[in-house]
């Protein structure tokens, strides 16, 4: 869980350095999370980082997609989503709401 935390503060970081609200990640080389309770807790730490206007696009690989912790993140009002590919990703992203 730290090691996801990390990222997210680093995400974050570089979004407000760069003045770029709308985020890609690449992320189909990480792991997969180490339980269910990791998924939701990390879920629940980007919705209490990330606010608006911050919109975030994940691409990962198909097998570490289960959607828990984007699902747990929406719905404590974080606009972020993650993706099997990297395309899919970069639509939703530039997507108008």
């Amino acid at each position: 869980m730290e090691s996801a935390k990390e990222c997210v503060d680093l995400i974050k970081k570089h979004s407000i350095l760069h003045k770029r609200p709308k985020v890609l990640v690449n992320a189909t080389q990480m792991s997969a999370p180490e339980s269910i309770l990791s998924r939701y807790q990390t879920g629940e730490y980007i919705a209490k980082c990330w606010h608006s206007p911050m919109k975030v696009a994940f691409y990962v690989s198909l097998s570490n997609l289960n959607g828990l912790a984007m699902d747990t993140a929406i719905n404590r009002g974080a606009n972020v989503n993650a993706f099997p590919s990297k395309e899919l990703a970069l639509d939703w992203l530039f997507s108008k709401p």
